[in-house]
C-alpha cells in the first residue's frame, strides 16, 4: 500500500472543536475555575491522567437537560475547515475516527455533524438515571486512564495499514509510539511540549494544512479534480507562513 496514510483518528476538544465541553458544562454549574484548573493541569501532564475524568465528572455532574443545551453551541465551535477536511478524506476513502476521553453523550452529535459514522467514535461511556441526572461513568474504559488512546490504538494496527493521530494535548503525546504520523494541532491552544514532539505541528486555526501533509501526490491531485481547489489553495498558503516546517513523512 505504500506510504499512504489510510486512517485518521482525531482528539475532539481542542482539535475538531474550538473548546472544552467539560469546561462548559462547569460553566453552567458554577464550579468552572475548579474544573478548569484541573483540565489545564491534567492536559499540560503536571498531574496524573488516571483518576481525573471521574472526580471531574462527580463534581459536574451533568444531567441530560445540561448536555442537550451545550451540543448546538459545542457544534458552532467546530474548527476552521474541519467539515471540508473530513468531506475531502471521505472522498478518498480513508477511514475517519474520533478517538477522545470524552463521552459518547456530547461526542455522537458532533460526529454526526462532521459526517463521522457512530461506529467510528471511539469514547467514554457516561450514566444517566432514569430521570436523566447524572449517574456516573463506566469506569473499566481504559479511556479512563492515561494510555487509554494508545491501547485503542493499537487495536486498528494491522500489516499495511498507517494509522495518522491529531491531538492537541500532552496527554494525547502517548499515541506517537503507536501512530506512524502524529500531527500536533495548536489552532485552538498552543502547547510547547506538543509542538516540539510531533512529527507534524499545525499552528493555524485551519485544518486545511493536514492534507497537505498526509496526503499523497495522486491524491491531492484527485481532490484538486472534485472541487476541493480553495481549500488546498488556501492549506498551501498558510504553509508557507510557517517558519519552521514540519518534519517530512
Amino acid at each position: 500500500m505504500g506510504r499512504s496514510i489510510n486512517k485518521i483518528f482525531f482528539d475532539c476538544d481542542s482539535t475538531l472543536v474550538a473548546g472544552e465541553s467539560l469546561d462548559i458544562l462547569a460553566e453552567m454549574q458554577g464550579v468552572h475555575g475548579k474544573i478548569k484548573k484541573m483540565t489545564d493541569a491534567s492536559i499540560n501532564g503536571q498531574i496524573p491522567f488516571d483518576g481525573i475524568l471521574k472526580e471531574k465528572m462527580d463534581i459536574i455532574r451533568p444531567s441530560d437537560a445540561m448536555i442537550r443545551k451545550l451540543i448546538p453551541a459545542y457544534i458552532e465551535r467546530c474548527v476552521e475547515d474541519v467539515k471540508e477536511v473530513i468531506s475531502a478524506l471521505h472522498l478518498l476513502e480513508k477511514e475517519v475516527f474520533i478517538l477522545t476521553s470524552n463521552f459518547h453523550h456530547i461526542i455522537d452529535p458532533v460526529a454526526w455533524a462532521l459526517q463521522i459514522p457512530r461506529e467510528r467514535v471511539i469514547a467514554n461511556e457516561l450514566y444517566l438515571d432514569e430521570n436523566g441526572e447524572y449517574a456516573g461513568i463506566n469506569e473499566t474504559s481504559p479511556l479512563c486512564g492515561e494510555n487509554g488512546k494508545a491501547e485503542m490504538l493499537k487495536n486498528h494496527k494491522k500489516e499495511g495499514i498507517r494509522i495518522a493521530y491529531v491531538g492537541n494535548s500532552v496527554t494525547d503525546l502517548v499515541c506517537k509510539n503507536v501512530a506512524d504520523v502524529f500531527v500536533g494541532f495548536g489552532g485552538v491552544v498552543n502547547r510547547p511540549k506538543v509542538e516540539e514532539q510531533s512529527d507534524i505541528y499545525i499552528p493555524h486555526k485551519s485544518l486545511a494544512p493536514l492534507l497537505l501533509y498526509l496526503l499523497e501526490p495522486t491524491e491531492i491531485a484527485e481532490l484538486y479534480n472534485n472541487g476541493y481547489t480553495r481549500l488546498l489553495d488556501k492549506a498551501g498558503r498558510l504553509i508557507t507562513t510557517q517558519t519552521n516546517s514540519p518534519q517530512s513523512l
